[in-house]
């Protein structure tokens, strides 16, 4: 009768360790997934956030192949594009990325920053009339889209 009673408690031991066992692998596993679904969330929201603000870019930098300072239409669009770009830029700082993203998303808020520099000696210029502005607007921009095409690429996005 003893031995019975040790070989039921052996099998209930067994039981709760392997079901204890079996718990703690499936939260293991239910975070693993989490955090995975955290950076792959991350990561196509951010590819298709650099998207809009890359297409931005070029309709920006298509309109500066040929500055037209004192035609309305032209200085109409391009304010409309920085007016998009600023929109992009404050969805971006609405994010919160991944804690293994962050260095990434640093970066991208740097872009950021450089296009919000980029707009507004771009809106001083197209104000002032003044080419000369324009043209250092336009550098920030050069600057910006390079880093953005790096950072595409380490979310790998990029070409």
């Amino acid at each position: 009768m003893l031995a019975q009673k040790n070989t039921l408690s052996l099998r209930r031991s067994r039981y709760w360790l392997r079901a204890s066992l079996f718990i703690t692998l499936a939260l293991f596993t239910l975070t693993g997934c989490a955090i995975l679904d955290a950076k792959v969330s991350y990561t196509s929201t951010m590819l298709d956030h650099m998207q809009r603000t890359s297409a931005t870019v070029n309709s920006i930098q298509t309109l500066a192949a040929e500055p037209q300072l004192a035609d309305a239409a032209w200085r109409e669009t391009i304010t409309n594009d920085i007016a998009t770009l600023r929109t992009l830029a404050e969805e971006a700082r609405q994010v919160t990325p991944p804690p293994a993203l962050e260095s990434v998303h640093q970066s991208y808020l740097g872009v950021i920053q450089t296009l919000d520099d980029f707009a507004t000696t771009t809106e001083q210029a197209v104000a002032l009339g003044d080419l000369t502005q324009l043209n250092q607007g336009l550098t920030l921009l050069d600057e910006a889209t390079q880093t953005l095409n790096e950072v595409q690429q380490l979310l790998g996005g990029g070409e």
